[in-house]
């Protein structure tokens, strides 16, 4: 008897799992402008959530941007190109808020700053450089954002200014 209910419990299980799960179809749609250029390509999951790559492209063809979704929510690497193809910043996201290093870039390929995020919040060191490569400044945020640490340079490397903990 026992056996019996056990079996009814699994095969009910089994229908409610396999009857209620909804299938989910992932398209791209791909945009063009009037003159045929790929404008953007887009993933979405059953027609209206953003998931997997997003891909924007300048009027030139050439990739301006790619932005990773899972189920709606910003996850991964969004990167930004200049118009040339190299990289101007890289913002890691992991399930919708910025996390871990982001880095920014001059045209000339040098850092522009590297930014450390927790919970969408700045938290630890921030650098910001000078176009020539040299530190401008340098920044310690705690888990509120407060800046707890500043040190200024000047384009010499020489500090100009120092203040916090």
């Amino acid at each position: 008897m026992n056996e019996v209910k056990l079996r009814f419990k699994f095969a009910l299980i089994l229908v409610l799992f396999f009857g209620c799960k909804q299938s989910e179809e992932k398209k791209t749609l791909v945009q063009t402008s009037e003159d045929g250029v790929v404008v953007s390509e887009i993933s979405y999951l059953n027609d209206t959530i953003m998931h997997g790559l997003a891909k924007y492209y300048y009027k030139n063809g050439m990739l301006k941007e790619e932005i990773n979704y899972d189920s709606g929510l910003l996850d991964g690497d969004h990167i930004r190109y200049y118009e040339d193809g190299k990289v101007k910043s890289r913002v890691k996201f992991k399930r919708g808020l910025r996390e871990g290093v982001s880095e920014w870039y001059f045209q000339n390929g040098k850092v522009g700053k590297l930014v450390t995020w927790m919970n969408n919040k700045r938290f630890g060191s921030s650098i910001f450089y000078f176009e020539s490569g040299s530190i401008e400044a340098y920044n310690c945020f705690d888990f509120q954002e407060h800046n707890r640490y500043l040190i200024k340079y000047d384009s010499n490397g020489v500090k100009v200014k120092e203040e916090g903990t």
